[in-house]
């Protein structure tokens, strides 16, 4: 008994390479457009009004949070509980 093995053209070859070419691509793509929106992430956490943001800006605490230093805040906030 005969055994049959596929048999592919030149064409279809041809065709499949081009198919995984545009597949690569497109991976490569979305690749980059997810490390840019990582970034984007990540600035949109770095820019969030929290407090532990806040404490890295101690030099600009009394604009931001009213009080003249992050002590001052953090003995205030500790007294008046921040609840959940």
């Amino acid at each position: 008994m005969k055994e049959n093995k596929p048999y592919y053209s030149t064409e279809t070859i041809i065709s499949k390479d081009k198919r995984i070419a545009e597949l690569e691509k497109g991976i490569n793509d979305l690749k980059s457009q997810l490390k840019q929106v990582q970034q984007q992430f990540t600035n949109l956490i770095k820019k969030q009004f929290m407090l532990k943001n806040l404490k890295s800006i101690n030099n600009t605490a009394h604009f931001n949070i009213g009080f003249n230093n992050w002590d001052t805040f953090q003995a205030v906030y500790k007294y008046l509980g921040p609840g959940k």
